[in-house]
């Protein structure tokens, strides 16, 4: 999923809209860098064109993902 600035006014919000999104059975409290699982607290920690993993209220887990 493509996320935007203009879906969500805040960063909760943000979180809320990716739960809403991907019909997460719970609520995505993080999201994660694939590769080393490292935390994104904000929108300034974002990096265009990057991926990331929503995680709920469990840790990160590496689990070989695939980006593209």
């Amino acid at each position: 999923m493509t996320v935007s600035r203009q879906n969500a006014r805040n960063w909760d919000t943000l979180l809320q809209h990716i739960t809403d999104d991907i019909k997460f059975t719970e609520a995505v409290r993080d999201l994660c860098t694939p590769t080393c699982g490292t935390r994104v607290t904000c929108y300034d920690d974002l990096v265009d064109r990057e991926c990331y993993v929503a995680v709920g209220r469990g840790k990160f887990r590496d689990i070989g993902y695939v980006t593209a």
